[in-house]
């Protein structure tokens, strides 16, 4: 179902040195997957087969880090569901070289100081709180600890877990790593036509992204292992 998506990022006019298929043994512990005949026909696509445990979205990039290792590789995380255009990963390439200690997406979120409401950041090079993950994006090697984040993920409840965005941008935000937009000189994302109708989608799920995100917040708050939004602690937001 996702061939479009894999085509959209094999069209990019930067080409990847690997992408990345991450697969746990079953999905949400339940189903097996399968491989489509055509995967195997591209030398730059690598089955990662070698977790055992399936961590929700998390997924498109934790297994990734005992892969890559050199501090200065770019990881470009996308979501199945999510066609580039052409100038994407050159526009997140040109941006992470000029600015190496931040990570960008292509569309952000900030939290109000005040109310804790989830307000939207678009433009080119705009600081926000959160990674936005099916925007798609960028990171370099350096900027993770792959023990820590490892452990501030089995330590939430597994209703957290699916909170991507809120856990990747957290764990940057405590290592001091800024986040922020990047616009595309052309183009812009395009839905697979089950981007709406996958009944497995997590947007979804129990109350919604929101409403998650929103409890996450409290529960890292209430833990002091909260770093989006807290403005007395070193590693403060640009």
């Amino acid at each position: 179902l996702f061939r479009p998506v894999v085509e959209s990022i094999l069209a990019q006019s930067i080409k990847p040195e690997a992408i990345y298929l991450n697969l746990p043994d079953k999905f949400r512990g339940q189903a097996t997957y399968s491989i489509p005949d055509w995967l195997p026909g591209h030398a730059c696509i690598r089955s990662n087969r070698a977790v055992k445990e399936d961590w929700g979205p998390i997924m498109k990039l934790l297994p990734v880090l005992s892969r890559e290792t050199d501090p200065d590789t770019i990881i470009l995380t996308i979501d199945d569901d999510v066609i580039f255009p052409p100038e994407a990963l050159t526009s997140f390439v040109e941006a992470t070289r000029r600015q190496p200690a931040t990570a960008f997406c292509s569309m952000g979120f900030r939290f109000a100081e005040d109310t804790g409401h989830i307000l939207p950041v678009r433009g080119h090079l705009k600081a926000c709180h959160g990674l936005q993950g099916f925007s798609g994006c960028c990171y370099r090697r350096a900027h993770f600890d792959e023990a820590a984040l490892k452990i501030a993920v089995r330590e939430l409840p597994k209703e957290f877990q699916i909170n991507d965005d809120i856990i990747l941008s957290n764990h940057l935000a405590s290592r001091g790593v800024r986040r922020a937009t990047v616009q595309f000189p052309s183009g812009r994302l395009e839905f697979t036509e089950w981007s709406d109708n996958d009944p497995h989608a997590l947007k979804s799920a129990g109350p919604g992204t929101h409403a998650r995100y929103q409890q996450i917040r409290k529960y890292l708050q209430a833990r002091n292992r909260w770093h989006l939004t807290d403005r007395s602690r070193r590693n403060k937001e640009p």
